[in-house]
């Protein structure tokens, strides 16, 4: 049986993009883009990552590469105490969660910018998963016992995810530019530096 999620509290938070506001009007805005029968019939779905391959921002971490998608969203609720999600995963997802790999939830929001000058949701995207979460969200479930075999597997599978997509893209650039390995190699590092 799915159980409700918190996915965001509401309050005002610190965010790369700039201020994130998240109010019980914008949960509500949010709970009504999933009342949409292509979201029921689940024509229309909500994905949940690792961290948040599918943001501009973040591609290009290491702990957001990874594109596979871990379970979807079935249901939305917003009431006085914050925005909440049920999930419906896949086995893998519900290994991760069940090994406390991963123990909360991330929004990714479509979002617009108020007269307060912060920015408010107005659309779920996609959620993420994380153990660093942005917002000060309670535990998908009380933690179990970390596996450490699982966690170093899983660590081990992001580096070489991110040195595969590193090599991609200086031969990529090796092929734009017609630069050298090691200048490529170069301009690649300093790039992914900053």
């Amino acid at each position: 049986m799915q159980k409700w999620i918190q996915l965001s509290p509401y309050g005002t938070f610190d965010h790369p993009s700039g201020k994130q506001v998240v109010s019980l009007r914008d949960g509500e805005r949010c709970v009504k883009g999933t009342e949409t029968l292509s979201f029921r019939l689940k024509l229309k779905k909500i994905p949940v990552y690792i961290g948040h391959p599918d943001d501009p921002l973040f591609q290009t971490l290491p702990e957001h590469m990874n594109t596979t998608v871990y379970g979807h969203v079935t249901a939305m609720r917003s009431d006085n105490t914050g925005i909440w999600v049920k999930i419906r995963w896949t086995e893998a997802g519900q290994e991760l969660v069940d090994n406390g790999i991963y123990t909360y939830l991330s929004p990714r929001w479509l979002s617009e910018k108020g007269i307060d000058g912060g920015y408010h949701p107005i659309k779920l995207l996609s959620v993420g998963l994380t153990q660093h979460p942005n917002l000060p969200v309670q535990p998908i479930q009380a933690a179990p016992r970390m596996l450490p075999r699982a966690l170093r597997q899983l660590q081990e599978r992001d580096k070489k995810i991110a040195i595969l997509h590193f090599a991609q893209k200086i031969n990529e650039r090796m092929q734009k530019t017609g630069e050298s390995y090691p200048e490529a190699w170069q301009f690649t590092y300093n790039e992914n530096k900053n």
